[in-house]
């Protein structure tokens, strides 16, 4: 058994046919893209209330670390 597992969910697992379990595994792909764009857009919000705050346009070399920091491939 795999460490970290549910015993249960292991079972289901075996119990689904193979195009389930793509299915299965697409929708956790369409998840965790979405959990990345709405990261992407927290991290852009972000940087403008900061531009705000400061008064001024801060699209320097620290807003492009930032912002390419935010653009992690899962």
């Amino acid at each position: 058994m795999k460490e970290g597992v549910i015993p249960h969910v292991e079972e289901m697992q075996a119990e689904l046919s193979d195009i389930e379990l793509e299915e299965l595994h697409q929708l956790q792909i369409d998840v965790i893209d979405e959990l990345h764009e709405g990261f992407k857009k927290a991290c852009r919000m972000i940087m403008m209330k900061k531009e705000k705050h400061y008064g001024m346009n801060i699209i320097s070399k620290r807003k492009m670390k930032r912002l390419k920091r935010a653009e992690w491939q899962p």
